[in-house]
């Protein structure tokens, strides 16, 4: 690579440490100086050193590296950047053949995801012939929930309408998701989901996806004449008689609208304080019977309030990989405010909402499994470490049942001895991953690539008491 072109990626790097730096004491003044946040800050610094060697190593190699085009803009955020991981020609079967994509939508506890972690991962993907496209995307408190799911929207069309400029294959593109990053990547695939469901409702008059437990009264009249009237019908289409499983609770009465910067210092109670004071008994603006019909609809199927108009379809990604997600938000507070990511912080990100923000509530809608829009999803692939101490395995557990209730097709695989970050990090430089072996197998060859044991192994770069050390300290 041209000393010229090295310079340049070594300064736009050094831009960016400054521009995320100013974020630091946002988030610092976000969290405050409790004892949990500052231990785990602690422990992350000494996690680093402790591996800072390989990890030059592979700075390096991302800086010079011609296969690696760095910071390509994808929206009109400063954070709506992505890098591009190429298969070099030794690595294909032919030089112009188009290779297999994936979309990565790394974690950080939607506090401190980066592409560029990215880095740690790349070249394994490359050297197995496939072309990983590391999105970056909005972190608390540059935004919350709605503007990372936004972001991910954005980044995926992105990849439909140029991934082939870069001998990547449009027909054969996977999204692999970890930590925060595949609690985002299952929203944005149950939004489409439910949004795809709606557009076939709206086309065909199929109101029976409404349920009378899911909304007032006199929204579902509305929405049911409305949809008729669009269909052409005179009346309504009658319900069908079926048995519903179980209904769980929707969102809850607080909302924030996205983008809102948001103090910590509110109240953790749904319908009181979140960011401002936002009651269920503030008087309502009344709409049009025709908006209220059109809103009650959206509201049954939960569609988000991402601002970007997706063109992409679930029939255009082969499959979703999800490694240690977060899924039942709701639940899951208690143990994440334990570990650092304090409770009232968490409903800042999630906007007061955490039923509608968790993938979990959201497929146990009524609405959503009636109308079986689980059916419209792309196979899911969920991997879990079983001694991971951030996110409980049983989360993957749990949300696999609630999928497949739904129609979705699921595979679960667990992991003995492995944690949170294994699969993109430590293992990596142990040179034994198998976790990130399945997932780069599942894109060569489907579900049969999980009984593969040799591939997508590399040669170990640290030492193992390295390694002992470094997954001692290591906060997630």
């Amino acid at each position: 690579m041209v000393v010229a072109e090295v310079l340049s990626n070594i300064v736009k790097q050094w831009h960016e440490l400054l521009f995320y730096s100013s974020f630091a004491f946002t988030l610092i003044n976000t969290f405050g100086a409790g004892t949990r946040w500052v231990t785990r800050t602690i422990r992350l610094v000494a996690f680093i050193m402790i591996l800072l060697f390989p990890l030059l190593r592979k700075f390096v190699h991302y800086i010079t590296s011609e296969s690696i085009l760095h910071r390509i803009i994808y929206g009109p955020n400063k954070r709506n950047a992505l890098d591009l991981y190429l298969v070099p020609p030794e690595h294909k079967d032919s030089k112009d053949d188009l290779v297999p994509v994936y979309v990565y939508i790394g974690g950080g506890g939607w506090t401190v995801g980066y592409r560029t972690w990215a880095l740690i991962i790349g070249k394994v993907f490359a050297s197995h012939g496939v072309l990983l496209v590391s999105v970056d995307y909005r972190n608390f408190p540059q935004g919350t929930v709605s503007n990372m799911l936004t972001d991910v929207n954005q980044a995926i069309t992105w990849v439909f309408e140029n991934i082939d400029q870069y001998q990547g294959d449009p027909r054969n593109v996977h999204i692999f998701g970890q930590s925060a990053g595949a609690h985002l990547v299952a929203l944005a695939a149950i939004d489409q989901a439910a949004r795809e469901t709606y557009q076939l409702t709206r086309a065909q008059g199929m109101t029976k996806v409404l349920s009378s437990s899911d909304l007032p009264a006199q929204a579902v009249e509305a929405a049911h004449g409305q949809a008729a009237a669009d269909a052409g019908l005179s009346t309504p289409p009658r319900h069908a008689s079926r048995s519903h499983p179980p209904h769980h609770p929707g969102r809850s009465q607080a909302r924030v609208a996205p983008g809102t910067t948001l103090t910590p210092t509110l109240s953790p109670t749904p319908g009181r304080e979140v960011g401002k004071r936002l009651s269920s008994s503030e008087p309502v603006v009344q709409e049009s019977t025709s908006t209220t019909a059109k809103n009650a609809l959206e509201r049954s199927l939960m569609l988000s309030k991402s601002k970007h108009p997706t063109t992409w379809k679930l029939r255009d990604i082969r499959s979703l990989v999800l490694l240690s997600g977060p899924y039942n938000v709701s639940a899951l507070i208690p143990h994440l405010h334990e570990r650092g990511l304090y409770e009232q912080v968490m409903y800042c990100i999630m906007e007061g909402e955490l039923s509608h923000n968790s993938p979990y509530a959201r497929v146990q809608r009524r609405s959503f499994r009636e109308c079986r829009a689980g059916n419209l999803l792309p196979p899911i692939y969920l991997f879990h470490g079983k001694v991971d101490e951030t996110i409980p395995f049983q989360e993957s557990i749990n949300f696999k049942e609630v999928l497949e209730e739904c129609g979705a097709d699921v595979t679960l695989k667990l992991y003995r001895d492995r944690n949170h970050t294994d699969a993109v990090f430590e293992d990596v430089l142990s040179g034994d991953n198998p976790m990130l072996r399945d997932t780069i197998n599942v894109v060569k060859h489907g579900q049969e690539g999980l009984a593969i044991k040799e591939e997508a192994n590399t040669a170990g770069e640290v030492p193992s008491w390295r390694l002992v050390m470094a997954r001692y300290v290591n906060p997630f």
